[in-house]
């Protein structure tokens, strides 16, 4: 079975793919690499174990999963629209837990294509892929998405379902469009680069 390392780096400064690059280039040469989130939990102690099993059947450069609050209707499904139940404003953790066996046990190890951005939330790749693809954008606040779209063979485990906090308890519309704790910092550096070179 592969062997995930699991990195959550933290940046104060908002750099976050600095410190991704910075991190991963720590790691063994040819190892699998887990990336997560600061805001989401993983539902199963066992979870990791999976996802080292689908790994191992190959196929996929860029490994993402499904969840409860993402701005994706394929990594998250579950709106309380076409049959399914509403996870995207349940706030009862254990309601979470109990979903996440159930889809396990109705997924298991099934992995689908997708064209579409794999979120930052957890993405589980090779470091040689990292480092073909030219690693993650060190600048903006973009840099899974740019890594995700650099990518072909991409798929999401459907039998991997995880917590994502994703600004509890904003609706859909302001969650998603929710960025200033991402990027204030930025904006005060760029206006006052602009103001230094007016003076």
């Amino acid at each position: 079975m592969k062997n995930i390392i699991w990195i959550e780096p933290y940046a104060i400064d908002r750099k976050i793919g600095v410190e991704y690059n910075r991190i991963i280039s720590y790691l063994p040469d040819h190892c699998w690499i887990g990336i997560t989130d600061q805001d989401m939990c993983f539902l199963h102690p066992e979870q990791k174990k999976w996802i080292a099993g689908i790994i191992e059947q190959g196929g996929y450069e860029l490994y993402g999963c499904l969840t409860n609050r993402l701005h994706s209707d394929e990594q998250a499904p579950f709106r309380g629209v076409n049959d399914t139940p509403n996870m995207y404003d349940e706030q009862n953790y254990m309601a979470h837990k109990k979903f996440a066996l159930e889809i396990r046990a109705k997924y298991g190890d099934e992995v689908v294509p997708t064209a579409s951005v794999i979120a930052g939330l957890l993405m589980v790749f090779n470091k040689d892929t990292w480092e073909r693809v030219g690693r993650f954008r060190e600048t903006g606040i973009w840099f899974d998405t740019y890594f995700s779209n650099a990518i072909q063979r991409k798929g999401i485990m459907r039998g991997i379902y995880v917590f994502h906090d994703y600004r509890l308890p904003l609706p859909d519309y302001e969650a998603c469009h929710y960025h200033d704790h991402l990027y204030r910092d930025l904006w005060k550096e760029a206006f006052d680069a602009n103001k230094q070179t007016k003076q």
